[in-house]
């Protein structure tokens, strides 16, 4: 849950500029677990 706040408040901060920028997300969970897959689906909506 932590990551997925540290990734919000990094998107609310680059929103404003028009620079691009890389998001790394670190998650403890293994693959398959929901706040995983929801990280990815994130990730590949940024792209």
């Amino acid at each position: 849950m932590d990551a997925c706040l540290s990734v919000s408040a990094a998107l609310g901060l680059s929103a404003t500029s028009t620079s691009a920028k890389v998001l790394k997300v670190a998650e403890a969970q293994p693959a398959g677990y929901p706040t995983v897959m929801a990280l990815q689906h994130m990730g590949d909506k940024l792209k």
